[in-house]
C-alpha cells in the first residue's frame, strides 16, 4: 500500500489527521504532498489550522485536514 493510500484509508476511517498522526502511526513526513495529490484527484479535504502544545510546552500551529467527499 502506498503513502498516499494510507493517508486516504485514514481519513475514511477516522474522518481526520495531522502531520503528527501521520508521523506517529505510518512514519510519513509529507503529509501535505499527500493531501495536495488526493485534492488534485477530486478529494474534498479542507483543513483546519488548530493550536497545539510542543512537548516543551510551547504553543504551535498545525493543520488538521478532514475528508469531506469522495470522488464518484
Amino acid at each position: 500500500m502506498t503513502q498516499k493510500e494510507q493517508i486516504l484509508n485514514h481519513l475514511k476511517n477516522h474522518k481526520s489527521i495531522t502531520s503528527w498522526d501521520a508521523i506517529m502511526e505510518y512514519g510519513i513526513t509529507r503529509l501535505s504532498h499527500h493531501i495536495y495529490c488526493l485534492r488534485n484527484e477530486g478529494f474534498i479535504i479542507p483543513d483546519e489550522r488548530v493550536q497545539v502544545k510542543t512537548r516543551l510546552g510551547r504553543k504551535t500551529i498545525i493543520s488538521n485536514y478532514t475528508l469531506r467527499d469522495e470522488v464518484n
